[in-house]
């Protein structure tokens, strides 16, 4: 039975509060939402959560880690391979990053179950995270957060089995972003 053996979120300690980006635009707002701090980016937050899920395994017994993020600090560096290294994992750990698409963290979800599933790993950590921006005065800029969550998806010690997943493919066009634009549309 495979699923998911340790699991752990992380959020930022800052807030901002709605009614205070509502005075800024003229606009209401209730609640607020968790903003990541001056050092803090998809990546770091996808390691505290990473430190959280393993703090009770032997990173020795996770075989892969897939990180995940439509804000992956680094255009050309593989962000999985550097939360290997500062989680000490061996250098034959296979990593893999996924991004471009807010489908990115159930396909690395999905990638994981099959490879445990399919007997070419044992355990597989899936770290994702983002820090997505919505244009200001936007209404995206009121809904956006940022956070994180670490995924240890294994066949031994399940707390939560995966027993089916179902996908789908459909062209959505309302939600984009090109790679020259720092604010979602």
């Amino acid at each position: 039975m495979t699923g998911i053996v340790s699991y752990a979120p992380y959020l930022p300690l800052y807030r901002l509060s709605r009614a205070e980006i509502g005075r800024a635009w003229g606009t209401g707002g209730k609640g607020e939402k968790a903003v990541a701090a001056h050092d803090e980016d998809s990546l770091t937050m996808a390691v505290a959560a990473a430190q959280a899920c393993l703090k009770k395994v032997d990173t020795a017994r996770v075989d892969a880690l897939f990180f995940a993020s439509t804000t992956a600090p680094y255009m050309e560096k593989q962000c999985a391979a550097t939360i290997a290294a500062v989680l000490n994992m061996p250098t034959s750990t296979y990593t893999c990053d996924f991004g471009g698409s807010l489908r990115c963290g159930t396909n690395a979800l999905r990638a994981a179950v099959d490879a445990v599933n399919a007997g070419s790993a044992r355990n597989v950590l899936v770290c994702i995270a983002d820090c997505r921006l919505g244009m200001p005065n936007g209404g995206n800029e009121m809904a956006f957060g940022d956070g994180a969550a670490a995924y240890l998806i294994g066949s031994e010690g399940v707390v939560a089995s995966i027993d089916s997943m179902y996908t789908m493919s459909d062209e959505i066009i309302d939600v984009f972003r090109s790679d020259r634009e720092r604010y979602v549309k």
